[in-house]
C-alpha cells in the first residue's frame, strides 16, 4: 500500500468513526454516501493515486458540517489542502437551506478543488435519488440546479466539463 492509499484509508476510518451511527438513508450507513463520492471521482478521473488530496476531501467532506469535528482537526490529521476543502465545500451559516447554498456558493467558487468535490458529492446524491426513486429528493436537486451552476461553472475549469455534463444529463430524468 502506498503513501496516498494509507492517507486514504485512515481518513476513511476517521470519517466513518466521526459519522458513527448517522444515515445516509433507512438502509444505508453514511459512509456509502462517502464511498460514493470517492467513486464518482475516481470515475472521473480523479483516483487515490493520482489526486489523493481529492479523495481524502471526498471522504470527509461532511465531517465537518455532520459531526463535533473542526476544521482545525481535519487540517491537523489530513493537511492543509484537504482542510482548505473541507471548509469550503461545508456550509456556512444561514437559516435555509438555500441561505446556507448562497453563503457557501461563492466562497467554495474560489477553488477548482472544491467544486471537483462538490461536483463528486452532487452527482452522488443526484444519482442516488434516481436509482432508489426518490423523486422528492431529485427534484429538490434539480430546482436548486440553476443557482449551483450558475455559481460553480467555470468554463476554464476543463477537468470538470465531464462531470457538468453528466449532471445535466441527470436533470432530464423526468
Amino acid at each position: 500500500m502506498n503513501n496516498s492509499q494509507s492517507v486514504y484509508f485512515r481518513a476513511l476510518l476517521f470519517a466513518t468513526e466521526k459519522h458513527g451511527t448517522q444515515p445516509y438513508d433507512a438502509n444505508k450507513p453514511y459512509v456509502f454516501h462517502l464511498a460514493n463520492v470517492c467513486q464518482t471521482l475516481n470515475r472521473f478521473g480523479f483516483s487515490v493515486e493520482s489526486h489523493p488530496h481529492l479523495q481524502v476531501s471526498g471522504i470527509l467532506h461532511d465531517v465537518v458540517e455532520d459531526t463535533g469535528v473542526k476544521n482545525k482537526e481535519i487540517r491537523a490529521l489530513f493537511g492543509d489542502k484537504v482542510a482548505d476543502i473541507v471548509k469550503l465545500v461545508t456550509d456556512k451559516e444561514g437559516e435555509t437551506r438555500e441561505e446556507r447554498h448562497r453563503a457557501t456558493y461563492p466562497i467554495l467558487a474560489t477553488n477548482n478543488d472544491a467544486i471537483l468535490v462538490k461536483l463528486a458529492d452532487r452527482i452522488s446524491n443526484v444519482e442516488y435519488s434516481e436509482f432508489s426513486g426518490n423523486l422528492k429528493q431529485w427534484r429538490k436537486y434539480r430546482k436548486e440546479y440553476a443557482y449551483f451552476k450558475e455559481t460553480l461553472y467555470k468554463v476554464d475549469q476543463v477537468e470538470a466539463a465531464p462531470m457538468w455534463a453528466t449532471l445535466d444529463k441527470l436533470f432530464d430524468w423526468e
